[in-house]
């Protein structure tokens, strides 16, 4: 489980990494892309249903501080 809340800016970067890998972008080589990544991040009913690395993140954050406090008995 992480720990650890990541920098948006590492969260942007790996966006990034994601979007260039989906769309077949290289250094040298750019496609058009064809979609919003906002849309490609929508639920699987309007969308591809990725989420944002940012909000991954987040709501992993807030689930550990969740169990902290309503079990603060398990290690």
């Amino acid at each position: 489980m992480q720990m650890v809340h990541l920098p948006r800016k590492f969260c942007d970067d790996i966006d990034h990494i994601c979007r260039n890998f989906l769309w077949g972008d290289f250094d040298d080589h750019k496609n058009i892309h064809a979609v919003e990544w906002d849309e490609i991040c929508r639920p699987k009913e309007g969308g591809l249903g990725l989420r944002k690395r940012k909000d991954v993140n987040d709501t992993f954050m807030i689930k550990n501080c969740w169990s902290i406090l309503t079990q603060p008995e398990k290690p």
